[in-house]
């Protein structure tokens, strides 16, 4: 028995070794090919161009209707029409307000300093072009009125009436339109009429 079970177990290694021979060869002729890369090298050329066309088609749109202007404008002007300085604010060339934003404010407050410097032609230029820019007419009122109770302040200094003076700087002020301190900003005025008022009486 012994040798007979000997002479077997060759036969079973031939089996086993048949067997997983055969397996290799199933597995080897039934595993799934590699796929092949897609040519996508063209359509990935063709969407960068369309989305390059686009942004340079948008920064086009963006850019092209912007006009320069002088963004600190606004605010010098401002700030002279409160310190009263009414040389400064109307020799502001027109063309620098002509794109800007806020150009009907701004030709409003060069018109009120024209006003105050006594000239009528240029200050009812400046108010059309401030009205024909958006400003309102309660605006417009707003400003003028200023400038009467400015003019009266004047008046009282010619007669050395401080008291009275201040009283109209600080309605000019508060009526004007303009944000600010008007307490501190109509003494400014005062110290500013009282200097000149000065500089006249030395000449």
């Amino acid at each position: 028995m012994s040798k007979v079970n000997k002479k077997r177990r060759p036969h079973k290694k031939k089996q086993k070794r048949g067997t997983e021979e055969a397996q290799c060869n199933a597995v080897g002729t039934n595993a799934p090919k590699e796929a092949e890369p897609a040519n996508t090298g063209s359509f990935e050329t063709e969407n960068l161009q369309g989305v390059k066309e686009i942004s340079d088609s948008r920064c086009t749109e963006d850019h092209s209707g912007l006009l320069p202007y002088d963004e600190t404008l606004l605010d010098v002007c401002r700030s002279r029409w409160q310190f009263a300085d009414w040389q400064g604010l109307a020799s502001i060339d027109p063309e620098r307000i002509q794109h800007h934003p806020q150009r009907g404010r701004i030709a409003l407050l060069i018109a009120a300093s024209h006003w105050q410097l006594g000239h009528v032609q240029q200050a009812q230029r400046f108010l059309q072009v401030a009205l024909d820019s958006g400003a309102s007419r309660r605006q417009v009122a707003q400003v003028l009125v200023s400038g009467i109770h400015q003019s009266l302040a004047e008046a009282h200094m010619t007669f050395e009436n401080t008291e009275n003076a201040y009283v109209h700087c600080l309605k000019a002020m508060k009526t004007g339109g303009v944000p600010g301190d008007s307490e501190l900003l109509a003494r400014a005025r005062i110290e500013r009429m009282e200097s000149y008022e000065l500089r006249e009486k030395q000449w």
